[in-house]
């Protein structure tokens, strides 16, 4: 293949992928890796890395550990193209395009899924190793990969960028390390690949805190030196192993730095004092060699009382499987051994990954780990997300990747409010994974948020859902200015209020008689009279005063009479006595009634409040019938123009036990809505409660029955 543009051998990169990737997967395509590799090696090739090299060279380099990992052939084609997306012109369809078609979907997925990763932005978010923030974090990533693959690529990528960080200043090299063992060693652990996670808190280790590093690192290279375990230990435990018959490899193990480092600090032990610097791995052939081994050794060794740990019939969530013994030596000195399959060794070391690796043995190559891990991966990532969505907090994500903390149930506009107060106010839609949604839709952690900023201003609406705090408190205070400093709209509401106050109907104080109003108060117009209430040049007393000595209460209007029909009028204890209403008062359906006896031998029928019914005679008891269809009720209503306001009175009448048979709505500048309805009512007596019932309507200022024609 030669050598490129930017000047690096891809022939020999190709081969240094290559020969570990098809070692583990014999049915690999060469072709395709080279193409591939291709793609990626001319979309960097103006590209270079702060080292010096030709930036090509790192998604190489992170495919060639991918390969060494034993992931499968697509993953490491992922990984050459990983940052293809990012940091070129490509777009992903050209990215994938050198592949076979069958294996462009998973592709783009895969490159998809780590570019989304790579844009996230966690310096300044996570906090001290293991708290609870990094915790978070890390299922946060879980549940922006949505697949264990993605992550495994994210952590070789993260794993080379730790291992060539000497060409970056330092304060960079701080915060990619301070970053890498607050979220990304952590997640190494948390998918069970411990050789990944050690390497990569060793090497934070040492560039965090380089004089401890290097003091730790000379004291535990001398205690190897003189405590020399290979004569002292392994030899009598193989010739043990090899008496009682059980087969398995053996080998000494040195325990992390930065591992060692935490176990001496948070126990507070000197370097002396801590027993299991080095340790003893036993890899048997199956479980049963396990147990066996475990035996041999306490025959060998004295346990050390509670040590044993049996990891192999109750594994940790990360799948990890073992069986764990501390033992003191003939010189007194704890050690501690872990016993495993082969199958195990490689789930320890590589956790999610290690479903992939394979082996050579027999006649071809074998599945280290039984069939149905891949399911198990997925469980894992799973449960990770369970545990995000199951927080008191949900972390979604700006457009640029900024991680946004906010309480379970929170919506767009808190998200707004938290990222800036000034974005909140001009919040005029949400989108949410590059789709538009509603205001009031609740965010779920991992999503992608952007702000639609057109608006002039928040509603009072948002404060029926908003969740946070801040945004609640910045709702109210941003009305409450609005109100203040537009004196139009001010106005307005005082001069809604004075209306009210008038205690006079809405239908009776028109367009005229507010300008009337006006000008009697010496302002040319209604804006003008309107624009002086909301800055205070005159008082809502002087606009109920004027609006009163201009219109008198509107007298009733007068149906035409007629004589009620007995199924609607009668007299108590007595039947076939005519009945008639008094023009003085109008008597209505539901009225509280009372009658006396005219000189034409009728009964005259009076409201009981009315001023001009006969005192001086003895009434007569009479009472509202209702006739087979019910008794007809015209009621008047107004109220503030609200959304909803027509619904909420229709169900006020029906909850009341009245049926609608017509009605008519209308309003006018003054923005107060004027309903008119003929009802029916299965007894007069409802009348009341019914316009008591329409007066508890929200917006509602004034319900009353109306006269009839008839």
């Amino acid at each position: 293949m030669g050598t490129t543009s930017a000047g690096i051998g891809l022939h020999d990169a190709v081969e240094r992928i290559w020969a570990p990737l098809d070692a583990h997967h014999p049915g690999a395509s060469r072709a395709v890796l080279e193409a591939v590799c291709a793609t990626a090696a001319g979309a960097h090739r103006d590209q270079w890395r702060a080292t010096g090299d030709p930036y090509v060279s790192h998604p190489l380099q992170v495919a060639q550990l991918c390969a060494e990992w034993g992931l499968p052939p697509v993953v490491v084609h992922a990984a050459v193209l990983h940052d293809v997306v990012e940091d070129t012109d490509l777009d992903l369809d050209q990215t994938v395009a050198a592949v076979p078609e069958s294996e462009r979907p998973q592709l783009a997925r895969l490159v998809d899924g780590v570019t989304k990763l790579d844009s996230l932005h966690l310096h300044g978010v996570a906090g001290s190793r293991g708290d609870a923030k990094s915790d978070t974090l890390i299922k946060l990533l879980a549940a922006v990969a949505a697949d264990p693959l993605v992550l495994a690529v994210k952590l070789a990528d993260r794993l080379h960028n730790i291992r060539t960080l000497g060409a970056l200043p330092e304060e960079k090299r701080r915060r990619i390390a301070t970053e890498t063992m607050d979220v990304f060693a952590p997640l190494a652990s948390r998918l069970g690949m411990a050789t990944v996670a050690t390497e990569l808190e060793d090497r934070c280790f040492a560039t965090l805190y380089p004089e401890r590093y290097e003091r730790l690192a000379a004291m535990v290279e001398e205690r190897v030196r003189r405590t020399d375990w290979a004569e002292r230990v392994l030899v009598p435990l193989r010739e043990a192993l090899a008496d009682a018959g059980v087969e398995c490899e053996l080998s000494a193990r040195t325990k992390g730095l930065w591992s060692l480092y935490t176990k001496m600090v948070r126990r507070d032990l000197a370097f002396e004092e801590v027993g299991d610097v080095q340790g003893i791995r036993v890899v048997c052939p199956d479980v049963r060699g396990c147990y066996s081994a475990l035996g041999v050794v306490h025959q060998l060794w004295v346990p050390v009382p509670g040590s044993v740990e049996d990891y192999v019939a109750v594994p940790k969530p990360s799948r990890y499987r073992s069986l764990h013994t501390t033992v003191t030596l003939p010189d007194g000195e704890p050690a501690e051994v872990q016993i495993r399959t082969q199958e195990m060794h490689h789930q320890a070391n590589w956790g999610v990954c290690a479903h992939w690796r394979y082996k050579q043995g027999g006649d071809g190559p074998t599945a280290v780990v039984p069939e149905g891990e891949d399911a198990d991966a997925e469980a894992l990532l799973a449960a990770m997300r369970d545990e995000l969505a199951a927080d008191d907090e949900v972390y979604v994500l700006t457009p640029r990747g900024d991680v946004v903390a906010l309480p379970a149930g929170s919506t767009g506009v808190d998200f707004a409010y938290a990222v800036h107060s000034q974005l909140g106010d001009r919040t005029s839609g949400v989108k949410v994974n590059g789709k538009l949604v509603t205001l009031d839709t609740v965010l779920r952690s991992g999503q992608r948020v952007e702000v639609v900023a057109r608006g002039s201003g928040p509603s009072q609406d948002w404060l029926s859902f908003v969740r946070t705090t801040k945004a609640r408190t910045r709702i109210r205070r941003a009305l409450r200015e609005r109100q203040e400093n537009d004196p139009l709209d001010t106005g307005r509401s005082r001069l809604d209020n004075a209306l009210t106050r008038a205690s006079m109907p809405r239908r009776l104080i028109t367009p005229g008689v507010l300008a009337n109003v006006a000008t009697g108060l010496g302002f040319p117009s209604v804006a003008a009279l309107t624009l002086a209430l909301g800055r205070g040049g005159v008082s809502e007393e002087a606009v109920i005063e004027g609006v009163r000595s201009l219109v008198a209460p509107a007298p009733r209007r007068r149906a035409p009479r007629r004589a009620p029909s007995p199924s609607e009028l009668r007299v108590e204890g007595l039947a076939g006595i005519a009945c008639q209403p008094a023009r003085c008062c109008d008597p209505q359906p539901g009225d509280v009634i009372e009658g006396w006896v005219s000189r034409a031998h009728r009964v005259v029928v009076h409201r009981a409040d009315c001023p001009q019914r006969p005192r001086h005679l003895p009434p007569v008891a009479v009472a509202w019938v209702a006739s087979g269809g019910g008794v007809r009720v015209d009621v008047h209503v107004e109220g503030f123009d609200r959304p909803r306001l027509l619904r909420d009175v229709a169900a006020a009448i029906a909850d009341a036990g009245a049926d609608i048979s017509d009605a008519a709505s209308a309003s006018g500048g003054d923005r107060v809505a004027r309903l008119d309805f003929a009802l029916r009512l299965s007894d007069p007596a409802g009348v009341a409660p019914l316009l008591d019932a329409l007066r508890g309507v929200d917006g509602v200022i004034a319900a009353d029955q109306q006269p009839r024609a008839g």
